[in-house]
């Protein structure tokens, strides 16, 4: 036990002494700031313990791998049974209804995090695992679909670009490939799929089109807030536009702590709520960087930064030493992150633990390669 610990700290120290320097930051600033430090211990757990835990228990199980395929597979078919239910079923089309939207985003990003970091692992050459491959990937999108969360569906479309890129240059280069080949022949067939999926469904197009647009008029046109371009983001889901432009001007009144973990609302609605917003009551600006920035200001900013930076270099390093697993899960971590600059499900409990956990099995897998070495 002594042994495996320091080969766990061996391989996390670097993540470990990031997590520590991060929380250190958001609690100095939220102190000051009378901010909520027991928020802020908690994103510290849902960060360290999946991770630590997850080495644990990856390390000393020699089939948590299949394990886990096993548990994955069972979560998403029980989620998008559940919600094709409510659709097909009760008649409920957006599940806004019947669940909140934070927790609907927060559900949408787990199935788009699941779908790459188990899908994209290879599920042996048995028919039978290529069916329940194929299976979980169509009703992954169904439920997506679903959901019409438009920051997962993009970190889908960028993740299904990014193992196809990932997929040309190993061919190009001649070096072995980690995603199975019909995994790889699924996720092009799903690209094109999803692509005329998404182009049918106008709600999602149309919402995202007012989006980009208000986005041009105000933050690369330099146009004013007017009853116009307001008209326009309301169009496009909501108050995030303005809520950008608000989190600015609030980081550039509170640039070094920032204002506080958890105070982002009541700043905001006491002096920073744009006039054409409507939504008073919101803890988010719905972007994660813009979040932390915010709350925590540059000191809390740029350890967290550092921190998912070294996650993503971490992760490539991985996969280039034929580390399969770091490959799902890097693949599933760029959905989290393209949700992540319009919504926050990240910085919640679920995903940030769900992500956390399985970056543990990555640093379990290079354990055991270390291992065998004898080094």
């Amino acid at each position: 036990m002594r042994q495996l610990t320091m080969h766990i700290w061996r391989h996390c120290h670097i993540f470990f002494l990031l997590m520590i320097a991060t929380g250190a930051a958001w609690a100095a600033g939220t102190a000051y700031m009378g901010g909520s430090l027991k928020l802020v211990s908690q994103r510290m757990e849902w960060m360290i313990y999946p991770l630590f835990l997850g080495c644990f228990w990856s390390c000393l199980c020699p089939n948590a791998a299949g394990t886990i395929k096993k548990v994955a597979a069972g979560s998403l078919l029980f989620i998008f049974g559940n919600i094709i239910y409510q659709a097909e079923v009760l008649h409920i089309y957006r599940p806004f209804e019947w669940l909140s939207r934070d927790y609907c985003n927060t559900i949408a990003g787990i199935i788009g995090f699941l779908l790459f970091a188990f899908v994209t692992t290879d599920w042996n050459t048995n028919k039978r695992y290529k069916a329940l491959t194929g299976f979980l990937f169509v009703g992954a999108l169904a439920t997506l679909a679903v959901l019409q969360t438009r920051g997962v569906l993009l970190g889908v479309a960028a993740a299904f670009g990014a193992v196809i890129i990932y997929g040309i240059a190993c061919y190009i280069r001649k070096s072995a490939l980690l995603v199975s080949k019909f995994v790889y022949v699924l996720l092009v067939c799903g690209m094109l799929g999803a692509g005329g999926l998404i182009m049918q469904s106008h709600s999602v197009v149309e919402r995202t089109m007012s989006s980009v647009v208000a986005f041009q008029q105000i933050y690369i046109q330099g146009v004013a807030v007017d009853s116009q371009n307001a008209k326009v983001a309301i169009k496009g889901g909501g108050d995030r536009v303005f809520l950008w432009q608000s989190a600015i001007d609030m980081v550039q009144d509170y640039p070094a702590v920032g204002v506080g973990t958890s105070r982002f609302n009541d700043v905001y609605a006491k002096g920073y709520m744009l006039p054409q917003a409507r939504e008073h009551n919101l803890k988010s600006p719905h972007n994660i960087f813009l979040h932390i920035l915010v709350e925590n200001g540059c000191i809390g900013y740029i350890p967290y930064v550092c921190l998912l930076g070294y996650l993503i270099a971490y992760l490539i390093r991985s996969m280039k030493n034929g580390n399969g697993q770091a490959a799902a899960v890097l693949f599933g971590f760029l959905v989290v992150l393209t949700q992540g600059m319009v919504d926050w499900p990240f910085l919640q409990r679920e995903l940030s633990q769900l992500v956390w956990f399985f970056v543990s099995f990555v640093v379990a897998e290079n354990i055991k390669r270390f291992q065998n070495k004898g080094d």
